[in-house]
């Protein structure tokens, strides 16, 4: 029984756990890597550019602010009236 257990299925188990850890390493480095964590982080480079972009735009002046959303909300009006 001794020598079934570790010759057998010890075995068994322990070239089940090897695939597993191979099938593990594959996946991280053929899907996780460059595909999930390609994603993120190009979003997040994105965002990054964004942000980066439209930062001057923030003044801390509310008048601007408020004339900037009378414009926005006078540009609506006008593109909704001119297609009714």
């Amino acid at each position: 029984m001794y020598w079934t257990n570790q010759k057998i299925l010890d075995a068994v188990i322990n070239l089940a756990g090897a695939g597993a850890v191979a099938l593990g390493r594959g996946l991280y480095n053929g899907v996780d890597q460059p595909v999930i964590d390609g994603a993120v982080n190009g979003l997040a480079q994105g965002a990054e550019a964004a942000g980066n972009g439209l930062k001057f735009w923030q003044t801390g002046n509310v008048q601007i602010y408020a004339a900037g959303l009378f414009v926005g909300i006078a540009v609506f009006v006008g593109v909704f009236l001119i297609r009714s």
